[in-house]
């Protein structure tokens, strides 16, 4: 029988179709990576056992949808298809979703928690408690030295120099977080303050752990003091985040929102008062002018009497003084009586512009970007955190921000009109 001669490419041809078994398609693989390097965009990989070794490889766009940084290490679970790789003649899985070994569970827990504590009503927007406009007395929860701490003290200082910060250091991450930060909410709670904020700097679902503590979100929920919280950003909500009364993204955000710009506010009160004390010279300058010019045409009135009746002035020279000096008496007292009721009248117009500043000043406060978004408005930004004014700033499947009074909503953009 004569052996037919096949090219390398034939049997490679030959064993992707061995590969075609539908049991080998759309597979779930659980290992640990041992090798993870990436080029071009797409990430190379080995997934091993303790007797096996699997290559494989994941497309740009698939590596892209990941949220997390795989590293050589970590126990994974990869779904794909098994195939052949003809121009090395090896086997490969080429993977479509990769996720570390057990997060599953850990979603899959906190959501059963999340429910839970929303059918209670932990999250409802009537238990919210709103924010003070002043807020002298201000409480710091979190890690002693970290960058969340300096970024807060910085910010709250930077904006309101005569706050009070008092500082509540606690451990944010590991097994002993949960107890301390109940501990330490539950004592800044009885010290009269106007705010809590309580933070760290983000982090992975571990790293946020016991923020989803249900110790700490139900002290956070029986909290008398309002508390804002600035613990990961919008794509790690924590359920502290979800109990709190406002929640924000950053440090920043949190200093922000708990505090006045000092510096904008004292600008504006001395613009307002150069203003009104221009104002009262000018009336005052136009007074003496008046006044100045009805002495004038008195004594030029007086000088004319004496000309024209020279002849009489030994006769009409008593009268002439006492009518004279009537006169001047009566305008000395008309001016002093103008000036009492220009005085008080200066002095009611000062105040009412004053109350009219003090009312300005209110306004500007409720006209602030936060205070618009809690009377229905929202702000829609991109990604990069830059605000939305025009439909072609943004692109199909861009990620979009919808920023709320006390929450973001976050949509990807389908469609354009």
């Amino acid at each position: 029988m004569k052996k037919i001669t096949r090219t390398v490419s034939e049997v490679n041809a030959l064993i992707r179709n061995l590969f075609e078994d539908q049991s080998l398609k759309n597979i779930a693989i659980i290992g640990e990576l041992s090798e993870f390097k990436t080029s071009g965009g797409h990430a190379y990989f080995a997934i091993k056992d303790p007797n096996s070794t699997l290559k494989g490889v994941m497309w740009k766009n698939y590596l892209m949808a990941l949220n997390f940084v795989p590293k050589v290490g970590d126990e994974v679970i990869i779904r794909g298809s098994i195939n052949v790789y003809s121009e090395r003649g090896t086997y490969q899985i080429y993977a479509e979703g990769m996720s570390l070994s057990g997060v599953g569970d850990k979603l899959l827990a906190l959501k059963h928690l999340k429910d839970r504590l929303e059918s209670k009503g932990y999250f409802r927007l009537e238990h919210k408690k709103p924010l003070k406009r002043f807020n002298e007395q201000i409480g710091l929860i979190t890690a002693l030295k970290s960058a969340a701490y300096e970024d807060l003290i910085f910010n709250i200082k930077r904006r309101m120099p005569l706050s009070k910060i008092s500082f509540f250091p606690a451990q944010v991450q590991g097994k002993e977080a949960p107890a301390q930060l109940v501990s330490v909410l539950k004592r800044a709670d009885k010290m009269n303050l106007d705010v809590i904020i309580l933070s760290r700097g983000g982090g992975s679902l571990d790293d946020l752990e016991a923020f989803n503590d249900e110790a700490v979100v139900t002290a956070i929920y029986e909290l008398n003091t309002p508390v804002v919280t600035a613990i990961g950003h919008e794509i790690n909500l924590s359920l502290s985040d979800l109990v709190s009364d406002v929640h924000v993204s950053t440090p920043t955000a949190a200093a922000e929102i708990v505090t006045l710009d000092q510096i904008v506010l004292t600008k504006m009160l001395d613009e307002y008062s150069w203003f009104f004390e221009g104002r009262v010279s000018a009336s005052f300058r136009h007074l003496k002018e008046h006044f100045e010019s009805l002495n004038g045409k008195l004594l030029l009135s007086h000088q004319q009497m004496t000309r024209s009746r020279k002849g009489f002035i030994d006769k009409a020279s008593m009268v002439l003084d006492q009518i004279l000096e009537k006169k001047l008496t009566t305008y000395q007292y008309q001016m002093t009586t103008y000036g009492q009721k220009l005085e008080t009248a200066l002095g009611y117009h000062l105040k009412h512009k004053r109350e009219q500043l003090k009312t300005l000043s209110h306004r500007l406060i409720d006209l602030s970007p936060e205070n618009v978004l809690k009377r229905g408005y929202s702000l829609t930004l991109r990604a990069d955190g830059a605000i939305i004014r025009d439909v072609n700033q943004i692109e199909i499947e861009d990620k979009i921000i919808t920023k709320l009074h006390n929450h973001s909503i976050i949509s990807i953009v389908k469609k354009k009109e």
